[in-house]
């Protein structure tokens, strides 16, 4: 339904006009004092570490150990969020009711200062501006906060039925009425049957104050029936349906979402009376009011108290909840969103949109990823870990030692965590290939089980002692797999083993699941949020029991004094000789790799203006610049992601600044030809990049290759591979065998174009072959080289060419976990590095593919080649004869030439 509203100037004279306030939750967030939603997600907690025998502020117990729980119990409502379930939860899980009574005494004391709209509110107070104010919550913010205003001198406090007597419609001082009563007096006012009505003494007082005086809500959803209906639907008559105005105050998104069903039907019940009026938040509402009263009364002052964060009370912090003095602007913030969006999605947690940094910062700060120091955020170690970039360094031993028998180096995988699984999860996969297990039925099998591979790299990174400068080493050996990292087995698991006097194997084979213990606890909480573990003590033991199908081995334990935990994984016994009988077939995962490298966000803004250049080489012409920051022309405008009004851009010598704009980057993206501008612009971009890259980029195909080195001859490009280094040739001549001569020049190459996957945008790669006559930019122009390029890719199959996209992603991204197109500007398009996948879990037969015959393929590839270097032949000599360029053959556009889109 559509809802009155009123402007925020609009609501100033409501309050100036005695207005009766009404807070609710909210209002108190960022003083400490939970939403419902939050109180219920505590008090969750609170009884889970109860019924576990453990205290109830440990803070190694976490959302993934609790929710499960939660979930489980019959009367809670998984269809519905956490608020909804409010009454139910106090109901039934915090019993008996002295239990009620010591959580909220705990929860509502919290050790935070108040937000600084409180500090606003106690002036307003204190001028008599606000005389009434009601309040649904429990907590003593207010109170407490107003005695330590000596220019606040007195005021009403009415928590119980024998205070009801100070209410008054013009109080002498201000008053503060707590609709459900007090902490201290506690009441359950949180039950499901005792929510629907206030005490009706306290009712029948507070109507003709409403009838009176404007209503301003704030920080309240309107879920309780005892205020909803109660106080106001079924009072509305009698208070002359709010003659004076009830004025709602909601955030954007509420407003967006309707409001809650009952402050709906309170609308229908009393018309326009009910005004909603959009606010930031209820710190921001009241700075208004300061700022209002303070243009209107020049004599109001408002001091405000400095808002010192205090850390947790709690003295066992783990390592990975201690911070960091660094600032959380210098983690990863593609990795900051992408990550605490998933874990926020798979634990049910609210995801707003759009996702903002301060949102992102808040969920940082309550799930210890971050906390305030010094009226700064700082990163938690565990924050650090999983955001930075290298978080070596500041954390020494953040890094995997990599070792495969057969190669002379030891590779050092180094960045945030879900970066090295990632990585170390490729790598793995690549040693781990399926092959064809011959027997009376063929079957493709792996030598590891997948599964065993991806618990033990979990419990890798996320159980090891970070403040241990050693390393995880993992040591790939021709049919085993060795992973050691530092620390042992965390103190409750290894008095367990002590206790029951059997290593935690043989322990592990007798138990099975459910022997747990966590290290790092909040590090262990995202990978679980984010689907990568289980936090049901089930990871060895699903090693143990895939290896034990697969006929392999693995031992694991404590290793040097329990000063760090080892694991040794054998591979099944075909894998060394594939001829030596059959084995139970194998429900294997299969990882597809898509050929996409995903733009992960977008400069902030797009400048544009109006320009006499008509064409884009009149730019470059008049500018004389031998490179340009990245720009395209449309309808006789300007537009690019450098900052055309910097002196020192050149171009900003080819505009009319008086006509200077910035667009958003989804703004410039829409109507009919937005994009195919962003495409446009995003290309532009990226030939820049290819081109540092060092790099030829055939603008017209799309598409971009490696020239011959200076020196003539061969080039090499070394990089690094998904396993091992490698050295690829990229750009080789090919000399005739018979004469020895150069026929032509083959370079590795790659086909790009920006692609669109619902709101995702992505850059697609291809991989190819150019062919040319001098090794640089003079295109062998034929139907025959459309031939010879199909009869030189149909030998490229899977894994060559997924190694042709891995190389190409290297190249792009130099093994980044994200990286920034180098545009030669401030601002660019950031990209993933690594390539996106998805998996598989079924039986997949080997494809029988035939086997390459070599010298069928030499004498296909020759016979080409032959008709090419005819071809070739026939048009140099044309050349020399004439002294005439060939039609045949193109040369590359240079860099200003117009380009069609």
């Amino acid at each position: 339904m559509r809802f009155a509203t009123i402007s925020p100037e609009q609501l100033y004279l409501a309050l100036s006009e005695d207005a009766v306030l009404l807070l609710g939750a909210g209002a108190s967030l960022k003083s400490g004092i939970p939403l419902s939603g939050d109180i219920v997600e505590r008090a969750a907690k609170w009884s889970y570490c109860r019924s576990k025998g453990c205290y109830p502020d440990d803070p190694t117990v976490r959302r993934s150990d609790w929710l499960p729980w939660l979930e489980q119990q019959p009367w809670y409502k998984v269809g519905q969020s956490t608020a909804d379930n409010y009454s139910a939860t106090i109901e039934n899980l915090l019993q008996p009711k002295e239990n009620r009574r010591d959580f909220f005494l705990h929860i509502l004391k919290p050790n935070v200062p108040p937000s600084y709209g409180y500090e606003y509110l106690v002036e307003l107070l204190a001028k008599k501006v606000i005389k009434t104010v009601l309040t649904s919550n429990f907590d003593e913010v207010l109170p407490d906060l107003c005695r330590t205003r000596s220019n606040l001198h007195h005021i009403e406090v009415i928590k119980t039925s024998a205070d009801y007597i100070k209410l008054s419609t013009s109080p002498r001082y201000p008053q503060l009425i707590y609709l459900h009563g007090s902490v201290e007096h506690y009441t359950d006012k949180n039950l499901i049957d005792e929510i629907q009505r206030l005490d009706e003494k306290l009712v029948t007082r507070l109507v003709p104050i409403l009838r009176d005086h404007p209503l301003i809500v704030v920080g309240y959803r309107g879920a309780e029936p005892s205020i909803m209906h109660h106080l106001l639907i079924e009072q509305a008559e009698a208070a002359d349906y709010f003659p004076r105005g009830i004025f709602w105050c909601a955030r954007s998104q509420s407003i967006a979402s309707g409001l809650h069903p009952m402050v709906r039907q309170l609308a229908d019940t009393i018309g326009n009376n009910l005004q909603v009026v959009q606010i930031t938040g209820f710190d921001e509402l009241f700075a208004d009011f300061q700022q209002f009263y303070e243009v209107r009364q020049p004599s109001v002052s408002f001091a405000l108290t400095s808002l010192n964060s205090a850390e947790s009370a709690f003295s066992a912090l783990t390592f990975d909840m201690k911070h960091l003095k660094i600032l959380v602007s210098d983690l990863d913030w593609f990795r900051v969103q992408e990550q605490i969006v998933t874990y926020c999605q798979n634990l049910q947690i609210n995801v707003p949109s759009p996702v903002t940094r301060e949102w992102l910062i808040q969920q940082m700060c309550k799930y210890d990823l971050a906390v305030q120091q010094d009226e700064e955020i700082q990163p938690t170690i565990a924050g650090y870990l999983l955001f930075a970039t290298n978080p070596d360094n500041q954390i020494a031993g953040a890094v995997v030692r990599l070792q495969i028998d057969g190669e002379e180096s030891v590779r050092v995988i180094r960045g945030n965590l879900w970066y090295q699984q990632e990585l170390i999860t490729d790598i793995l996969e690549e040693i781990n290939r399926p092959f064809r297990l011959k027997g009376t039925i063929s079957e493709t099998v792996r030598p590891y089980p997948v599964i065993a591979l991806k618990e033990l790299l979990v419990n890798a990174l996320v159980h090891r002692q970070y403040e241990d400068s050693r390393t995880v080493t993992i040591h790939i050996g021709a049919n085993f797999i060795r992973i050691t990292n530092p620390g042992g087995l965390v103190a409750e698991i290894a008095k367990l083993v002590e206790e029951r006097g059997r290593p935690i194997q043989e322990e592990i084979e007798r138990s099975g699941r459910g022997i747990k213990g966590y290290r790092n606890p909040v590090i262990a909480d995202l990978f679980y949020g984010s689907g990568a573990m289980d936090k049901q003590g089930s990871g060895l033991a699903d090693v143990q029991e895939e290896v034990n199908k697969s006929g392999g081995k693995v031992v694991f334990g404590p290793v040097e004094d329990n000063s760090a935990f080892e694991v040794i994984l054998y591979c099944r016994p075909e894998a060394v000789d594939i001829k030596t009988g059959t084995a139970v077939p194998l429900v294997s995962t299969e990882r597809y790799i898509a050929n996409l490298i995903e733009i992960v966000s977008t400069p902030p803004y797009i400048w544009h203006a109006s320009t006499s250049a008509r064409r884009v080489k009149e730019i470059w012409e008049r500018t004389g610049a031998k490179s340009l920051p990245p720009f395209v022309l449309y309808d006789e405008r300007l537009y690019s992601i450098s900052d055309l009004a910097n002196p020192n851009n050149p171009l900003s010598t080819q505009i009319d600044h008086g006509d200077l704009e910035q667009l958003s980057l989804e703004e410039f993206a829409t109507g009919s030809d937005g994009e195919r501008r962003f495409v446009h612009l995003l290309n532009e971009c990226l030939y820049r990049h290819l081109q540092a890259c060092d790099l030829e980029v055939d603008k017209k195909r799309k598409r971009a290759y490696f020239a011959r080195p200076e020196s003539g001859g061969s080039r090499e490009i070394t990089y690094q591979a998904r396993v091992r280094q490698a050295t690829r040739t990229v750009t080789k001549p090919i000399i005739s065998k018979t004469t020895q001569r150069l026929r032509y020049w083959e370079h590795e190459a790659v086909y790009f174009s920006v692609e669109r996957y619902g709101d995702v945008w992505a850059i697609q790669l291809v991989p190819s072959y150019v062919f040319t006559v001098d090794g640089r930019r003079k295109l062998v122009d034929s139907a025959k080289v459309t031939a010879l390029v199909t009869r030189r890719a149909s030998h490229d199959y899977n894994a060559q060419v997924q190694n042709h996209i891995f190389f190409w992603a290297w190249v792009l991204g130099r093994s980044q976990d994200s990286f920034t197109l180098n545009a030669g500007c401030e601002h660019s398009f950031q990209l993933r590095g690594s390539l996106p996948f998805c998996e598989t879990h079924d039986v997949l037969p080997m494809n029988d593919e035939p086997e390459e015959d070599d010298a069928l393929k030499a004498a296909s590839l020759e016979e080409v080649e032959d008709e090419l270097y005819e071809l070739i032949e026939a048009e140099r000599l044309f050349e020399e004869a004439t002294g005439a360029a060939s039609e045949n053959g193109e040369t590359l556009q240079e860099e200003n030439d117009v380009i069609t889109y």
